[in-house]
């Protein structure tokens, strides 16, 4: 049986591994929400910048049409 020095001893322990372990487990799950959001971001503005490229490349068509039109006449 484990007397009163023992007790004190487990509950200490188990307070220690608690204030150890457990901020490492909040910073790692922040870590793996804030690198979640930083990929969705990075998407969102890798498909934002290809909306762009596209409606430049039908302006610079058009662009480019109403240069052989200005040429004809």
């Amino acid at each position: 049986m484990m007397g009163y020095g023992g007790m004190v001893f487990g509950l200490n322990y188990l307070l220690v591994i608690l204030l150890v372990i457990v901020p490492w487990l909040m910073l790692a799950l922040y870590g793996i929400k804030f690198f979640k959001k930083a990929a969705e971001y990075y998407q969102t503005e890798l498909d934002n910048r290809q909306k762009k490229d596209a409606q430049m490349q039908e302006l610079l068509a058009k662009f480019d049409q109403l240069v052989d039109v200005l040429k004809v006449k």
